[in-house]
């Protein structure tokens, strides 16, 4: 891993978050971030660097946009199908993000100069934190949410982003928001997104028809702090997700890369990336058309660092961030599916607002079934029934995910916690 500093804070800018990058078609990096006195301040600007792809050597930052007396936020760049670059990013217009507005600018030279700002959208409070993605169908989904309810969707746009329109919405109970969409292998989309509250889990919903319409989101199993990710599909067909694997919101370390080779079914903890106290956050992924992984991300709000990785794509990872070298499958056999074994202890809180506490324990190897359960406190028989991820243990020592509701005659109690 080559780590290198795009930006460092100044005494005009002692403070830079949220950094994006694109590969140019031309060969080459940009990369995005804003700076200011703080965040959401009135002399907060978008700024921009260009980066080598494999050292050091950078270009001073230089002023991407910048509205005078109010802030800019979150900016978010794309490389279009035809070469075109496209910056996205907010405006606030009072003090809060709830007020925002989102923006957008396109280069046609890889960013050297910029056409006229567009209002995307009017509506107030809605944002975006990664790229879009460009569907075999020509379409574009932007990856958007709505920071007065904290809720998703993806904006489509089929004219290469003259208009936009917006697709249904994804909620869940602690709120959700900072999407991020990748392509599966059997043609479906997976979002992974960012949890409200106080921490918990990072949640997921799918589409089978380009993003128009997502399933119920559900838990994946990776803990959230409440702070940014992003998520790819590699060259090779596995999913990429950089995260703070961490459930306490207080807390943005470690910054990790987990790995899938199910479709995002379980994750791998590949990469500890940064380990020390202190904020790592708001990652940002791309692989380059030579295989290389590139992330950027803040560091302590006072740096914005890129660091690039070459992906083995021979190896997975082990739960403690070792990389090992998986075993050549035999043509035309699969190995049967591993007997998996889990242990919950947990609480949940039903619809009448009594708390149930319950334990159960399970086998399940391809069909995941549950049994019966009895509340620890009251007694009362509980139905538990598979709905999305949690983490455990397999008999081959990896980490599998699953998680529960409860249901009979204790309804709709969700499980906030596994092992």
């Amino acid at each position: 891993m080559r780590r290198f500093t795009v930006f460092a804070a100044t005494p005009a800018l002692p403070s830079c978050h949220a950094a994006t990058l694109t590969a140019l078609a031309g060969g080459g990096l940009l990369v995005a971030w804003y700076a200011g006195s703080r965040e959401a301040a009135p002399d907060v600007a978008i700024y921009g660097a260009r980066p080598a792809r494999n050292s050091a050597a950078r270009s001073p930052p230089f002023l991407l946009t910048n509205t005078p007396g109010r802030p800019e936020g979150n900016p978010v760049l794309f490389t279009d199908p035809g070469g075109g670059v496209w910056l996205f990013y907010v405006t606030l217009m009072g003090d809060k993000w709830t007020t925002s507005r989102m923006k957008l600018r396109r280069s046609a030279d890889g960013g050297h100069t910029w056409g006229a700002e567009r209002v995307l959208s009017p509506e107030p409070g809605w944002m975006a934190r990664n790229r879009p993605l460009a569907l075999p169908s020509g379409e574009w989904l932007l990856p958007t949410y709505d920071e007065r309810d904290w809720t998703s969707f993806a904006l489509i746009s089929d004219d290469q982003g003259k208009t936009w329109r917006q697709g249904s919405r994804v909620t869940a109970p602690p709120g959700v928001i900072q999407p991020a969409i990748a392509p599966l292998a059997d043609g479906r989309l997976l979002m992974l997104l960012r949890t409200g509250g106080s921490g918990g889990w990072i949640w997921q919903a799918t589409s089978t028809d380009g993003g128009r319409t997502w399933s119920q989101a559900t838990p994946t199993g990776v803990p959230n702090n409440n702070s940014g990710l992003d998520l790819i599909r590699l060259d090779d067909g596995h999913l990429l997700l950089a995260c703070n694997p961490v459930a306490d919101s207080k807390r943005r370390t470690p910054l990790s890369l987990l790995l899938s080779d199910d479709e995002g079914c379980t994750w791998h903890r590949w990469l500890d990336v940064e380990t020390e106290p202190g904020e790592f956050s708001y990652p940002a992924l791309l692989q380059a058309d030579d295989g290389t992984i590139h992330m950027v991300y803040t560091y302590r709000r006072t740096a914005i660092v890129h660091v690039a990785l070459n992906h083995m794509n021979a190896y997975t990872a082990s739960t403690t961030g070792t990389i090992r070298a998986r075993p050549a499958a035999r043509p035309g056999l699969r190995p049967p599916p591993p007997r998996r074994h889990c242990t919950e202890h947990d609480q949940g809180t039903d619809v009448r607002g009594l708390t149930h506490h319950a334990t159960h324990k399970c086998n399940y190897a391809s069909r995941i079934t549950f049994p019966r359960a009895r509340c620890r406190a009251c007694r009362r028989t509980i139905a538990l029934v598979i709905s999305a991820a949690m983490a455990g243990t397999n008999s081959s020592g990896r980490t599998t995910v699953h998680s529960c509701t409860l249901s009979g005659t204790v309804p709709k109690i969700g499980w906030r916690k596994g092992m």
